[in-house]
């Protein structure tokens, strides 16, 4: 019994001190915990065993020694000399069992100690504390100082009575909270990460040198307005006298891992992030650059065209205006009746043939072999995911003289951001006669990269003798409010999708480093550029210029040899600083003021919508969006001689608009913009509709009654219109036997993939294999990158061209569609393979497959990985209004990055939510304390006033 009672003490004790060591840093490392158990397993049974060894030897020589004793005492026979030497043996083994017990108890106590006090110093010596939201701040450049008042939450209000002073509060605000981000971000813009980061950033940087938006910002500050120049100008005083006030030893600890202080920010930095988010927002650069290649790869233009169908009305997708908004706002373009399937303004006519490279008969014997090893490469990436239990990052060092290999790999995140095919925002507003109030609704989530931190913070900027009293999200170091309201108006926005960008292929002159133009030949414009490489030797490349804009053919990876040059809106001389138009918005107060601010926005054109308190609503898509030639759509590539030149630009007055629709709301998605009697093109790649018509039918069901608690069911709705769509089909199939208990299934299913579902599953993988129809002949895997992917899919089965699926797999589109029943049951089910046996059970979506990933932009690729990034398993798909792409991963990478829905009947009853925290410090209880919230369906309030302030920052005029 003693001896068990003793095991078991021991046990409990070291069991105590490991757990206790792992609550510290779990403590520390917030939802880090997990991977701070996973990591000490080893440990604690190493640890565990040798206590419990150590003591248990300490107490069973113990008893044994005092056995020995006794019997020597009791036994006469044992005052021999020769007993009496046994005994003093025994005692004398006995003495050394303890000594060498007792010292090894006291040396693994002591390494225990050692391991506790290395967690104590990584966590509050190296990391060191949070910055303080509370106390004092003073700066000589103040005019009268501010406050910055904190909620528990996290989220900010700062207060002032000048735009400098107001600047200066949002500036050290931001500074605490998301130094580092501010920091990367503008090293991002500016093409110079690899000056810390080393050659993984290379790309990236020779691509921001390239496009040269920091050069480019510098030319813009001139045209700024006074008060807007006031309060940039304050925002980056603010951090400056952060970063010159904090120690390096409470920096953020990613500076200290990297070895570097920020240098001191400069007003061009944060008017160049707004060019780097109108480069992440504008497609079209994208789509021509992906037919160019195309082209080169012997695709056809008529072959493209098949592959990639221009938007048609086809499939009763919703406009966001329609046609008789059109007619409210333009009376001279009245209702057309009937319409055409594709809007001839949109007609893809201007595909030059002598682009295109032949292929040779090889590349064409080749194309199904590719495809299956494609396939092949997606299916064990998936596998993967069922198969594994345990996923733990590594991170390998290099040689002391170069940098961490870890630092290859930390710009794989920031490489999502840099261009993700964003194609996703869902914003609406109704009117006074569709609330049930009397007064409008607004609600608006933007999709962006799901980033850890978020690329977003919320606050609340007041000034009452700026006339301004603005809350809502706003991009890092961006001064006031991007998206949410004031006391007067609320507006939000999605994606339009104008296209701004044209690449022009440029024709060779008759000497070095020339092309022709209108018939003469014109020299490029060339600059030498040095960038620094961590622990490299610097990297030289060289700019070259045209009459258009840069070449970008190297950056871009464009195939062939041909130079081609980006013409866009954003990289043209003069007014276009985006924050401006934001700025003014924060102190609008009506329709009126809303548009005058709006006129001065350039890129990206965006889909602006707003509602005011006196019941008024309307929308307006602002931005310069090029007049184009005859024979340029701007779909494809055309020659950069001179005849292909933009005409000129929509006026301001002739974008589209209306203000107090008679249907008494408005609806927009990324869906196509403009109706058919519209007077311009805007674009021809437009995404699909799904999500709009889904909101558009949940705003109709309610119209009268609707509620922010309507608006909330609308933001959280998963039911995929894409399945709904493709339901009709599933009835002519013919499926192995195998598969056809589970497509039975799917007809009779109603394609919510919001609730945890095996259905949803098998749908969502088949869709997945579908995608790959045309991968065969294009050698580029899958399109579901592509906006209008839904549309090309629900053609071919709609029209059943089976001669376009002979030519992309060699059998009809039905018999392709049959077998990807059997694949996605191949890939959901690896250990069920069987011809005959249905599986009787599928992982569910939301529940064991499909999760949405916040990973940290540079942590995430360290050893800090597993404290940072955070996961979990989600529901919902492309087309979803609660949007969550994803890709043979089966993870989201983007998504809502932030809600709103705000109450015109009280504007202190609205409310928003964001992913994440407030905070970019892995250790601080703002890294991701909203995340909770948001992962529920939950939200914050919106409220400028009756809120709980948790501390507050003093600023005050420091005087010498």
């Amino acid at each position: 019994m003693k001896k068990s009672c003793g095991i078991t003490l021991y046990f409990t004790l070291a069991f105590v001190c490991l757990f206790s060591t792992s609550l510290l840093l779990g403590y520390t490392a917030n939802y880090g915990l997990l991977c701070v158990t996973i990591i000490l397993i080893p440990a604690a049974i190493i640890a565990a065993f040798g206590y419990s060894l150590s003591l248990l030897a300490l107490f069973g020589s113990t008893r044994v020694a005092c056995a020995a004793i006794a019997k020597s005492r009791n036994d006469e026979a044992s005052k021999t000399l020769i007993n009496g030497e046994e005994r003093q043996v025994q005692v004398k083994t006995w003495f050394e069992k303890k000594s060498f017990c007792t010292a090894l108890s006291f040396f693994l106590l002591f390494i225990s100690i050692i391991c506790i006090a290395a967690v104590v110093a990584l966590r509050f010596v190296l990391v060191g504390p949070p910055p303080s939201l509370s106390g004092t701040f003073s700066s000589p450049l103040l005019s009268n100082g501010a406050t910055i008042e904190f909620e528990e939450n996290g989220l900010f209000h700062i207060k002032a009575d000048n735009f400098y002073d107001l600047g200066f509060a949002q500036g050290v605000g931001t500074a605490k909270l998301r130094l580092f981000q501010l920091d990367i971000q503008r090293r991002l813009v500016s093409g110079t990460m690899s000056e810390v980061l080393g050659s993984a950033a290379l790309k990236s940087d020779k691509l921001m040198r390239t496009l040269a938006f920091l050069p480019l910002s510098r030319t813009n500050l001139p045209y700024i307005g006074e008060d807007a120049m006031q309060m940039l100008t304050g925002l980056i005083d603010g951090v400056n006298a952060y970063v010159n006030a904090t120690p390096t030893s409470q920096l953020p600890v990613e500076f200290r891992l990297l070895g570097y202080r920020p240098a001191p920010f400069e007003p061009a930095d944060m008017v160049a992030w707004g060019k780097y988010m109108s480069y992440s927002l504008s497609e079209n650069l994208d789509y021509e650059a992906r037919r160019w290649n195309l082209q080169k790869d012997g695709i056809t233009c008529e072959e493209i065209q098949e592959l990639i169908p221009p938007y048609t009305t086809a499939f009763g997708w919703p406009t966001v205006l329609t046609q008789d908004m059109i007619a409210q706002t333009f009376p001279d373009l009245p209702v057309q009746t009937p319409q055409y399937p594709v809007d001839p303004k949109e007609e893809r006519d201007g595909c030059f043939p002598q682009y295109t490279r032949r292929k040779t008969s090889a590349e064409q014997m080749k194309m199904a072999d590719v495809n299956k090893e494609k396939q092949d490469d997606s299916y064990s990436a998936f596998r993967d995911i069922l198969d594994s239990v345990d996923m733990m990052k590594a991170a390998v060092y290099g040689s002391a003289d170069k940098s961490p290999r870890w630092l290859d790999d930390l710009y794989s995140p920031l490489s999502q951001q840099l261009k993700n095919g964003i194609e996703a925002s869902n914003n609406w507003v109704v009117g006074s006669k569709s609330t049930r109030s009397g007064k409008p609704l607004l609600a608006n989530d933007p999709h962006l990269p799901m980033t850890a931190p978020s690329i977003w913070m919320i606050m609340h900027a007041e000034c009452d003798a700026c006339g301004v009293n603005a809350i809502g999200a706003t991009f890092i170091g961006t001064p006031g409010v991007i998206i949410g309201r004031n006391s007067k108006i609320a507006w939000g926005v999605t994606n339009a999708m104008p296209d701004v960008q044209d690449l022009y292929v440029m024709q060779p002159g008759f000497t070095p480093n020339t092309y022709v133009y209108n018939g003469s030949e014109v020299a490029y414009g060339v600059e030498e550029i040095v960038i620094k490489v961590r622990g490299e030797s610097n990297v030289t490349m060289e700019r070259l210029t045209t009459v258009y804009g840069p070449v970008v053919s190297d950056v871009m990876n464009l195939k062939g040899d041909d130079k081609l040059a980006l013409q866009w809106t954003t990289l043209m001389p003069g007014k276009d600083v985006v924050f401006e138009a934001f700025f003014e918005i924060n102190r609008a107060s009506n329709w009126e003021e809303y548009t005058s601010a709006l006129s001065t926005y350039v890129s990206p054109s965006q889909n602006f919508i707003f509602a005011d308190v006196d019941g008024n609503i309307g929308y307006y898509m602002p931005g310069k969006v090029p007049i184009r030639p005859a024979g340029h759509v701007g779909s494809y590539p055309v020659p950069g001689n001179g005849s292909y030149n933009w005409l000129g630009f929509i006026p301001f007055e002739q974008l589209p608009h209306v203000f107090n629709p008679d249907r008494d709301y408005v609806v927009s998605a990324n869906n196509k913009v403009s109706p058919q009697n519209y007077n311009y093109s805007l674009n021809s790649d437009w995404g699909d509709g799904f999500r709009a018509e889904r909101i558009t039918e949940m705003v109709e069901a309610q119209l009268g009654n609707h509620t922010v608690e309507s608006f909330i069911d609308i933001q959280l709705d998963r039911h995929t219109l894409l399945f709904t769509s493709m339901k009709p089909y599933f009835s002519r199939m013919n499926p192995s036997e195998r598969a056809k208990p589970w497509v039975e299934k799917l007809q009779n299913w109603d394609g919510n993939v919001g609730e945890p579902s095996e259905i949803a599953s098998f749908f969502e993988i088949w869709y997945q294999d579908f995608t790959r129809l045309t991968s065969n002949y294009t050698h580029s895997g899958q399109l579901t990158s592509w906006s209008f992917v839904g549309q090309l899919f629900l053609e071919v089965l709609n029209n059943t061209r089976d001669d376009l699926c002979q030519t992309w797999v060699g059998k009809g589109c039905y018999a392709y569609a049959n077998e990807c029943f059997d694949t996605a049951l191949d890939r959901l089910s690896p250990s069920s393979t069987s011809a005959s046996t249905s599986p009787s059970s599928l992982p569910k979506w939301g529940e064991d497959i499909h999760t949405v990933a916040f990973d940290n932009q540079v942590l995430g690729k360290t050893p800090f990985g597993c404290v940072s990034d955070r996961s979990y398993y989600e529901g919902g798909d492309g087309a979803t209004v609660n949007v969550a792409h994803f890709g043979n991963d089966l993870v989201t990478t983007f998504g809502p990055s932030y809600r709103q829905i705000i109450d015109l009947n009280d504007m202190e009853n609205s409310i928003f939510i964001y992913p994440m925290g407030q905070s970019g410090d892995i250790f601080s209880e703002l890294y991701d304390n909203l995340l909770p919230l948001y992962r529920g369906g939950k939200y914050i309030p919106m409220k400028t006033t009756g809120y709980d302030v948790s501390s507050t920052i003093t600023l005050v005029k420091e005087v010498h």
